[in-house]
């Protein structure tokens, strides 16, 4: 049994030609509005994506490159240090590293950077320093090999 008012509206759409299957205003407007929010948000996402990527692209050599080269050799002479350049790979561009002990145990420290030429003269692009032990250096007092005051306990 259809109640009365619902029958005079059907009715009337009938009349007019309307389906009752049709979309209103008021909700396709707010569809619209849940896809343009979603597009923006995804349109953000892939711009923070493409900013990180670009970011990651790196122009210059890294410090990491030398300190790698110079720890397949383990060559740590105390107070030493060379310098050079990158050649045709990374022109305009001069590297030098510095080793010293920093401790009586054959820990040395080695201080690696590189450096830009550029209008105003050589500039510093990038330091790193970093530990590396030589096992051959003399040893004094505690450390690898020497007493330690933990046995003497």
């Amino acid at each position: 049994m259809q109640l009365p008012h619902k029958q005079m509206r059907s009715d009337r759409m009938a009349v007019r030609g309307v389906s009752l299957r049709a979309f209103t205003l008021l909700e396709v407007m707010i569809a619209v509005g849940i896809f343009f929010v979603a597009l923006i948000s995804i349109l953000g996402v892939m711009s923070q994506g493409l900013s990180a990527a670009r970011s990651l692209q790196h122009s210059g050599p890294d410090c990491g490159l030398l300190a790698s080269e110079l720890s397949l050799t383990n060559q740590l002479p105390d107070g030493k240090g060379a310098h050079g350049d990158f050649g045709r790979m990374y022109p305009g561009f001069t590297w030098e590293w510095e080793s010293y002990e920093a401790s009586s145990n054959g820990l040395y420290q080695v201080d690696f950077a590189i450096f830009k030429q550029t209008g105003r003269g050589r500039e510093p692009y990038q330091v790193l320093s970093v530990f590396m032990y030589k096992p051959d250096s003399q040893r004094s007092g505690g450390g690898f090999g020497g007493r330690s005051s933990f046995g003497n306990r």
